[in-house]
């Protein structure tokens, strides 16, 4: 019972921590990659912005014939893909039937362009032209150009036409590569931080659980002393300190009036009446030994190593104690103590059934008082 529940506890807690890494894992994932494609969108405004100043409907009449983009300033076309980092910069629109036009200059051929663009980036493009916004793509491209992120501007007349639009290809190779070895780096940092977490949370609740469990196992419930289940440990325990030469003395008690206070205040008042009644004994005991409460109104007590002076002056306290333990109720408990003797008792059952007569002597005796004061 006790091994399951701690196993249950132990996985909830192992899934608990994988959980919280894996979730951190993605997090981190999600927020890093967002900051690639953020970076790229802001550094596209820019070249978006400067390339649209100089186009002009013509640049889209025929873009067929001619490199359109002398019309930039001498040597500009060349800065913009060095400075934003871009692979291509070209121009883009489509006819009446749908199909694709590039348009682009230098040492790159259009077709060659054309030929790379995947059905994603083709989506995109015609989006762009017909909703009139700018279309940015859901994710990292990795085309026959490598890894690109690319992002379509509207370029609109006068009268608010889309004439095409402006492609750009930025080249994400080196920050991608960058980004794949970070992330396999995190997930191996990831999974070695869940492993040692792991590994620290079951020896931990191992060791914590041990000594708790054992505590609940051996406690009485009620009044928070020992329990019967502790009490017979303890007895197998001192047989060997007997066989040491040690002196054990066993105390049994029985509490009175316990039916009275029950029948006439209730359980709760009962009960309450037999926590605090073994307040007092444990009070009484001064430390000598440990109580156990090994039935409902019964206790019993060890102790090791103790004369029988000593033992007769916890008697006398008892006989004597006479305070208020519940609703005017004073208290009464019988008591009944006997030492281990070598050559006459063989175990320390037999000195447990000599306690337990004298204790019950003891409460016929107070019986047989209480009638003489009636």
């Amino acid at each position: 019972m006790r091994d399951k529940l701690i196993l249950k506890v132990q996985i909830i807690l192992i899934f608990t921590i994988l959980g919280v890494a894996v979730s951190g894992y993605f997090i981190f994932y999600s927020l890093s990659y967002n900051s690639i494609l953020k970076d790229i969108r802001e550094r596209s405004y820019n070249v978006k912005y400067f390339v649209q100043d100089y186009l002009t409907t013509e640049s889209f009449a025929d873009m067929e014939d001619g490199d359109h983009f002398s019309l930039l300033p001498q040597g500009t076309r060349s800065e913009l893909l060095e400075i934003a980092n871009l692979k291509h910069l070209y121009l883009v629109k489509t006819n009446e039937s749908g199909k694709i036009f590039v348009v682009t200059s230098g040492s790159y051929d259009a077709n060659d362009i054309k030929q790379a663009l995947t059905e994603k980036m083709e989506s995109d493009i015609k989006l762009c032209l017909e909703s009139k916004a700018a279309v940015g793509g859901d994710d990292i491209y990795h085309t026959a150009h490598g890894s690109i992120y690319t992002i379509y501007w509207p370029v609109l007349n006068k009268d608010n036409a889309v004439q095409g639009a402006v492609g750009m290809e930025f080249n994400v190779d080196s920050i991608y590569n960058t980004y794949q070895q970070t992330k396999t780096y995190n997930l191996a940092l990831s999974g070695a931080l869940i492993l040692f977490f792991c590994l620290v949370t079951y020896l931990t609740l191992r060791k914590v659980s041990e000594p708790f469990y054992k505590k609940l196992a051996y406690t009485d419930i009620l009044t928070g002393v020992e329990n019967r289940m502790a009490y017979d440990q303890r007895l197998t325990e001192c047989e060997r300190q007997i066989a040491a030469g040690k002196n054990v003395t066993l105390m049994m008690f029985d509490v009175n009036n316990l039916k009275t206070i029950n029948d006439t205040l209730g359980h709760k008042y009962g009960d309450q009446y037999i926590v605090n009644t073994s307040k007092l004994i444990i009070e009484a005991l001064k430390g000598y030994g440990n109580l156990y409460r090994v039935g409902g109104d019964e206790f019993a007590a060890v102790i090791v190593g103790r004369r029988d002076g000593e033992i007769n002056e916890i008697l006398k306290a008892l006989s004597q104690e006479k305070r208020e333990v519940i609703r005017g109720q004073p208290f009464s408990c019988a008591c009944g103590a006997a030492a281990f003797m070598p050559g006459y008792d063989t175990s320390l059952l037999d000195v447990a059934a000599r306690a337990d007569k004298a204790m019950y002597t003891e409460k016929t005796r107070q019986k047989q008082g209480r009638m003489k004061a009636v």
